[in-house]
């Protein structure tokens, strides 16, 4: 009989997972324990409800997120633009002779 935990994984999801019994899945689990790409959590979790209607696990002593709280203006993808060096100074100097 195998019994389920509360795992984080690397990226730092927490889902549910059971523990293999025995075999090649148990040898692959506590790879993955050792690796750290798995920790249990023994810390007190709830699932919470996301806007768009799916469900996750948080901490407990976590306030969630609100999903449906979405930025105004999305954040720009890609390289941020070049600045291009300027030769020419802010201060304008008249160098024409005065006397």
């Amino acid at each position: 009989m195998s019994s389920t935990v509360v795992v984080r994984s690397a990226s730092g999801v927490l889902f549910e997972m059971d523990v293999p019994a025995a075999g090649h899945a148990l040898e692959l689990w506590e790879e993955k324990l050792r690796k750290g790409d798995l920790e249990v959590v023994t810390a007190p979790v709830e699932w919470v409800d996301a806007g768009d209607g799916a469900r996750r696990l948080v901490l407990a002593s976590t306030v969630p997120v609100e999903v449906s709280e979405v930025p105004s203006e999305a954040p720009r993808r890609g390289r941020p633009p070049k600045v291009q060096a300027s030769t020419e100074s802010a201060v304008e100097v008249d160098v024409s002779d005065e006397e």
